[in-house]
């Protein structure tokens, strides 16, 4: 991870509820699949920079939302066994 991990990282842990997580989840999956795309596409290195920023973001917050919803669906007898 890079710039866009850290800070995907932390607005995810400044998070109070979960509240909104799947919007999050699904708007963050798009994102990530836009910014692919758009990687395919970049014909300078300035802006496969930005994109890629935005691959480590995306990714970042995907796999935080994930996990917490995971978490939060899996009875507590099993949680150790899921995670």
């Amino acid at each position: 991870g890079g710039v866009g991990g850290i800070v995907g990282s932390f607005l995810m842990s400044a998070r109070k509820s979960t509240l909104g997580l799947n919007k999050i989840f699904i708007s963050a999956t798009g994102l990530l699949v836009l910014s692919l795309i758009l990687l395919s596409l970049c014909r300078s290195v300035f802006w496969a920079a930005i994109v890629l920023f935005l691959i480590d973001f995306s990714l970042m917050v995907t796999l935080t939302a994930g996990t917490v919803f995971v978490q939060q669906v899996t009875p507590s007898d099993y949680q150790g066994r899921i995670m």
